[in-house]
């Protein structure tokens, strides 16, 4: 494993995609490092995740799916969507090593900054005491919708002592019962019955529902944000607005340290010609929404994606591996 590790980025041509999965597969092991692999489009990430998966008797593998929303677009990404990224980027927190499948797209795509997104990883357990006001309200800002009663992920109902809660992560919602400010119980629960299974829990990891945190906006936000946010909290395509919501972003890549990271670029000889496609068609909608919105604040292109010199950067400071089906010089 040292010698991979050691010297200059290492090309590899000349080999399907399965045995692409199989040489990831057996350097993950070998290394023990976190394993970030870039392709081209949603399709090939989810491939990708699907052979790692096998190799891995499906456990240490994790996809972080694209939007599937255009950006300006006034649309939020499915709540299923929604989740999976946030599963995946909580696992980050973890002590596990992984390894992570993902499109260039969402590669470069500005997000909110791991320090912001860790903290709203929260661990309750039986015993503990809470203001329940104060958990309400702190479910709102992270994304929760109120529901009488919880039917999907990022929901939660709450009646007097007890609040059923859909966390991202988790097959099941989660009863938790309150004596008081006491955390008496907490167990899974069956969405088609609504009734808790016997077992009880002695811990849960709540993950937030959303990407971002409403208390965590900055105060530079422009008043017109603020407008939205206050008449709708998460209103269609806050997303796409994350440059506008806090002081800074970053990027997926940044939520790991780079001497426990290795990258693999899968066909980066067509990534450059990506770029240049992306720029236009981002030229081209800031300037369609411009026309259509004109009164409102957009983010400009460069706010919401990495461009490709901020690619080469990240080429120099992780260790990196080219694979691809054929022989390519870069």
């Amino acid at each position: 494993s040292d010698s991979v590790l050691n010297g200059n980025p290492i090309q590899i041509g000349g080999i399907n995609r399965s045995a692409r999965a199989m040489l990831i597969s057996d350097i993950f092991h070998r290394t023990q490092k976190n394993i970030v692999v870039v392709s081209g489009d949603n399709r090939l990430a989810e491939e990708y995740q699907e052979d790692l998966s096998v190799l891995n008797n499906r456990t240490n593998v994790w996809t972080f799916p694209d939007y599937e929303t255009l950006p300006y677009e006034e649309r939020s990404p499915h709540y299923n969507i929604r989740s999976q990224r946030i599963e995946t980027l909580s696992q980050i927190f973890t002590n596990e090593k992984n390894i992570y499948s993902l499109s260039i797209n969402s590669f470069i795509r500005k997000i909110t900054p791991p320090e912001l997104f860790e903290n709203h990883i929260f661990y309750l357990e039986k015993g503990n005491e809470i203001e329940l006001d104060k958990f309400l309200s702190k479910l709102v800002s992270l994304g929760y919708n109120s529901e009488y009663q919880v039917v999907k992920v990022g929901e939660f109902a709450h009646r007097g002592g007890i609040i059923d809660i859909f966390t991202p992560g988790f097959h099941n919602p989660v009863r938790i019962e309150f004596f008081g400010d006491e955390v008496e119980s907490i167990r899974a629960f069956s969405l088609t019955s609504q009734k808790s299974s016997g077992k009880s829990l002695e811990q849960i990891t709540l993950l937030p529902s959303r990407e971002i945190s409403l208390n965590d906006i900055s105060d530079n936000t422009p008043q017109e944000i603020w407008q939205k946010i206050h008449e709708t909290t998460f209103y269609e395509g806050i997303e796409q607005d994350i440059p506008l919501l806090f002081d800074k972003t970053e990027c997926f890549l940044d939520y790991f340290d780079e001497d426990n990271c290795l990258i693999f670029w899968d066909e980066y000889q067509f990534f450059s010609s990506y770029f240049y496609e992306l720029n236009e068609e981002l030229t081209n909608m800031y300037k369609k929404a411009r026309s259509k919105y004109a009164a409102h604040i957009l983010p400009k292109p460069e706010q919401l994606f990495l461009d490709e010199e901020m690619i080469e950067t990240i080429l120099s400071l992780y260790k990196n591996f080219f694979v691809s089906a054929g022989f390519q010089d870069f």
